[in-house]
């Protein structure tokens, strides 16, 4: 399935649950509302040429070479880059060093890919229905591959520094692609995060995790429930948020008593 048109008609995402998790406000603006963002970091279309170039490595094989990657990196970040309006850099941040910096980690991650004999599918997109909700549930697996006799789901991450032990065990994506998977073929596959950091110097850890049925049940309960809190306007605003500082509808945020006033 391609995800794309798997977007057209209404939906749930991990994305959306997260969102919600993180600030319901937030969500309300981007997902009910569609506000449009009053900037974008320079993360996210890093992130996605990142993954377009590790997607098409993983259809191509070894007989694509490093400077290949390299090469197809620099072209899809600068297509994603000049598509984005309102673009905002981190601070010491800018295009030269963020492609440098692609490069350092894309060359780590080659170095180090375990998978060319063992990829089933890149980019597979899902629909699953979920009990409760109105809405089916979509996503796109970024590879799925054999990993000793076991089907596992492998999803890349680019990181600002090492994952901590145990982080893996209780993420909400590792969940619900399990559930997606096991809802699909009756067995619930392995997940591993290959998390690439963007530290001066790059490195890559993989970080392997499960799910069992009663993860799958509270995952099920929490997704009625976010749907029920959408569904009677319960959208508040996340003080706390660790991305609060950054976020792309602050504005509109600070008025949010003002408007409910």
């Amino acid at each position: 399935m391609n995800l794309n048109e798997l977007r057209k008609e209404p939906h749930w995402s991990y994305s959306a649950f997260h969102c919600y998790l993180t600030c319901p406000l937030k969500f309300k603006f981007q997902y009910v509302e569609h506000v449009e963002p009053e900037h974008t970091c320079s993360c996210f279309p890093f992130g996605r040429a990142f993954h377009a170039a590790l997607s098409q490595r993983a259809r191509s094989g070894p007989q694509m070479k490093i400077a290949d990657v390299k090469e197809l990196f620099e072209a899809y970040f600068k297509a994603e880059i000049n598509a984005v309006e309102h673009l905002v850099y981190k601070p010491k941040e800018d295009y030269g060093s963020l492609l440098q910096t692609g490069f350092d980690m894309l060359t780590v991650c080659l170095e180090n890919w375990q998978d060319d004999f063992a990829v089933r599918s890149v980019e597979e997109g899902f629909s699953v229905e979920i009990p409760g909700l109105s809405k089916p549930l979509i996503g796109e697996y970024d590879m799925l591959v054999e990993d000793g006799g076991h089907e596992c789901i492998v999803d890349w991450k680019t990181a600002s520094a090492k994952w901590s032990p145990g982080k893996a065990h209780q993420d909400l994506q590792a969940t619900v692609f399990c559930y997606a998977r096991t809802k699909q073929t009756g067995r619930s596959p392995l997940f591993r995060f290959d998390i690439v950091t963007k530290t001066r110097t790059p490195c890559v850890e993989s970080h392997y995790t499960e799910r069992r049925e009663q993860d799958f049940q509270r995952f099920e309960l929490l997704a009625q429930t976010i749907e029920s809190a959408m569904q009677r306007d319960v959208f508040y605003p996340n003080e706390t948020c660790f991305s609060c500082s950054d976020c792309q509808f602050k504005t509109k945020c600070r008025l949010w008593h003002v408007r409910k006033g």
